[in-house]
């Protein structure tokens, strides 16, 4: 008896051969394991006797797709390729029909699991009213579940951050700038996956127009962030205080090239770094502006001893501790 469903001889007598169906091993599934529009392929092996058979291999993927392929008589073997396009869990069955519509049939389960899609599309817009900045953005990201890190770069050697919760896709922070100036802002929204998105924009920031006695309490604290040792800073906050009491009464100590803001710029020149001593000179400036003085200008530069310092009006951009601030600096 031979399988192909024809005849043979036995003894002189006519004998019709019975077909024997294809018989299939195990399914394997490479990679084991498979995310969302990734392509997983599906192979296996299969007997039969019929050594002239030829085969189809059908594939019902599970997902309401199929594909099918056909096998050259001697193959014994499939392999076929597939992507879901949603992540689930898929039967995924092979059948193997024989030329004679002998069909043999193995079936397995696969799990897909679903892909991380990082965040896209970040877009940042800005509000700025003097030194304080608002910086407002949105996001695209189609996984519902992640929840996303914000981190802002200020500009200024400052940073925050936050977290978004799930299905929230926009933000918004605040940020008050020490002093006057122009920064780039860096945006990051990270997903729990680590996958991120990066944007940048600039802002501007200003000083808003301030009385004198404003202007002295911004240079205070302007000195308490420069981190100086006593008995520096404790002299100079304390011709700042004599300053501020001073304006009670009239401007003269401000417009006075021998009163205390000039006492007290000549020791700061002496005594501060030239990045501080130009963060001190610019608020100087605005002070002398404030307090309507004839004649205000830059402070001398280091090492001039005049009657009346001059102003230096060369813009930089000095640290002062973790924040930077757009300041005029001496030459």
């Amino acid at each position: 008896m031979t399988d192909g469903g024809g005849l043979s001889v036995a003894g002189g007598t006519a004998v019709t051969a019975t077909n024997v169906s294809p018989s299939l091993s195990g399914l394997v599934f490479t990679p084991s394991s498979v995310t969302d529009h990734q392509t997983v392929t599906v192979s296996g092996t299969f007997q039969d006797p019929g050594t002239a058979d030829t085969f189809t291999a059908t594939f019902d993927w599970g997902d309401g797709n199929t594909s099918s392929q056909s096998l050259t008589a001697g193959t014994r073997s499939f392999s076929a390729p597939h992507d879901y396009v949603t992540a689930g869990s898929y039967n995924v069955t092979v059948t193997v029909t024989d030329r004679d519509s002998g069909v043999g049939t193995q079936s397995a389960s696969l799990v897909v699991s679903a892909s991380n899609t990082p965040p896209s599309g970040l877009s940042l817009s800005s509000n700025v009213t003097g030194l304080s900045a608002t910086v407002s953005g949105s996001f695209t990201d189609p996984d519902p579940l992640d929840t996303h890190d914000v981190t802002i770069l200020w500009g200024d050697g400052t940073t925050s951050a936050s977290t978004v919760v799930a299905g929230v896709t926009s933000f918004s922070a605040t940020h008050t700038y020490l002093a006057a100036g122009t920064f780039a802002v860096t945006v990051t929204v990270t997903d729990p996956a680590g996958a991120a998105a990066s944007a940048t924009t600039s802002v501007v920031a200003t000083v808003p127009a301030s009385t004198p006695s404003e202007i002295v309490d911004q240079m205070s604290a302007l000195v308490s962030s420069f981190g100086l040792s006593d008995p520096t800073q404790s002299w100079l906050l304390r011709k700042l205080d004599n300053l501020q009491v001073s304006l009670a009464s009239d401007n003269s100590q401000v417009c006075s090239s021998t009163g205390t803001l000039m006492h007290l710029m000549a020791f700061a020149q002496r005594n501060l770094t030239t990045d501080q001593f130009a963060a001190l000179n610019d608020l100087a400036i605005k002070l002398e502006v404030a307090a309507s003085c004839s004649g205000a200008g830059p402070l001398t530069p280091r090492g001039q001893r005049p009657s009346r310092p001059a102003l230096v009006t060369t813009a930089t951009t000095v640290k002062t501790g973790q924040r930077s601030t757009g300041v005029l600096s001496s030459r």
